[in-house]
């Protein structure tokens, strides 16, 4: 019941998971009769309401640093893991020994993924296995350290618990890293090695009672101020996340500057910032020198961040440095080639720049990644006013609109 439980907890988060709790109230039930059922039946009950109570406040105070990482449109197809899998066994090669660095998966694994596989089975942000995730991040040695812990720490747990945490860890053989999920599996890991190791521990030897006594008050000093630091970093990791869903929700341009300050390793307060600084700056462009400031503290904070970086290029465009402009979109495909704005700003900087050959490539390779009537329409049109003595402006204006010049969406 245990192992179902994990299950449930992995493949839902929800329903399936409430139901193996009831399930686990009848075993109770059944096993340790009623004394036992009632109190397990209160403490699941118990459980249930603190967190609920918590995901309410995680919602209140989240945006997009507390965030499941999935895939668009790979869940159920085994074709794309075997694909990413291959890929990251490229990218593990490449950096073997201390790997591509924590959260760069995803760029570590585009350089060998084909534009139609890339488009086909969507962006990979994770490995889709736990292993290969931390051999890509952190390399072979990080595996290793990685293994050196896991295995004495299986060997040595005991019970129900063990049960669980293993059924969640080989969920994430072939899911990505979830927030909750991979969390309650190294809980449950610990919680049923540390249970074991209680109740197989001697009895401590009465001859030396004083030196038992020194290594428990500096073992539970040391336990004091780690939960110390970890209460305060996630104290002011939540009240970062509260701020950032605060400023966006209200367009608030403080809010977002004090989140951006709290969460000083992460970029999500800095594009906040320029989205909206730039819809500010499509009214008077005076905005649009703060808006660029915002764009490089989110490509420095994370340089594979293909998002920020169509951003940073179209503003760099907008202020006139069309040559950094056109680096920076370049750089965002290069990172992401799935995100079909960043061939419209392309097509729109290559022609501001007298280069409708640019601009027709930009155009034709997005028609052939992406199929669309959109993009056939506009190779369809560059083709046609690619022989008339117009303006870039007026080539822009017949083929594109005013579509890319305030958008970001």
């Amino acid at each position: 019941m245990a192992g179902g439980l994990g299950v449930g907890t992995y493949l839902t988060g929800e329903r399936y998971g409430l139901l193996f709790v009831a399930g686990l109230v009848v075993w109770v039930f059944v096993v340790r009769r009623v004394r036992a059922a009632v109190a397990f039946t209160a403490a699941a009950g118990g459980g249930l309401l603190v967190g609920l109570a918590i995901q309410s406040l995680v919602r209140l105070g989240t945006s997009v640093a507390f965030r499941t990482v999935t895939s668009e449109g790979t869940s159920g197809a085994f074709g794309p893991r075997m694909r990413i899998w291959t890929a990251s066994l490229h990218a593990v090669a490449a950096h073997p020994v201390f790997g591509s660095g924590p959260g760069q998966s995803e760029s570590a694994t585009m350089p060998y993924r084909s534009l139609t596989t890339i488009v086909h089975d969507g962006v990979f942000p994770d490995a889709h296995n736990i292993l290969v995730e931390i051999a890509v991040t952190t390399g072979l040695l990080g595996l290793a350290l990685f293994v050196a812990w896991l295995v004495p720490a299986f060997r040595r747990a005991r019970g129900a618990l063990l049960l669980y945490a293993i059924a969640l860890f080989a969920g994430g053989l072939i899911e990505p890293l979830d927030l909750t999920a991979t969390g309650l599996a190294f809980l449950a890991l610990g919680a049923a090695a540390v249970g074991a190791f209680e109740r197989d521990r001697p009895t401590a030897s009465r001859s030396s009672p004083g030196a038992t006594d020194r290594t428990s008050t500096v073992r539970i000093g040391a336990q004091v101020l780690l939960v110390i630091v970890a209460l305060f970093g996630g104290i002011t990791v939540m009240m970062g996340n509260t701020q950032l869903h605060s400023g966006i929700t209200h367009y608030d341009l403080v809010t977002l500057a004090s989140a951006n300050s709290r969460l000083p390793m992460w970029n999500d307060a800095a594009n906040a910032l320029s989205d909206f600084l730039d819809v500010e700056a499509a009214k008077d462009p005076r905005y649009y020198p703060l808006a660029l400031h915002w764009d490089h503290v989110a490509v420095s904070r994370d340089p594979s961040d293909a998002t920020a970086w169509r951003r940073l290029g179209f503003n760099q465009a907008a202020l006139g440095d069309l040559s950094a402009g056109y680096a920076s979109l370049v750089r965002s495909v290069t990172l992401d080639p799935t995100i079909q704005l960043t061939y419209t700003n392309l097509v729109e900087t290559a022609l501001a720049r007298h280069d409708p050959k640019g601009a027709l490539h930009w155009a034709e390779r997005a028609r052939g990644l992406f199929r669309t009537a959109r993009f056939s329409s506009l190779v369809s049109c560059l083709h046609l006013h690619d022989s008339k003595s117009e303006s870039p402006t007026q080539v822009v204006n017949a083929c594109l609109g005013h579509a890319t010049s305030a958008s970001h969406t």
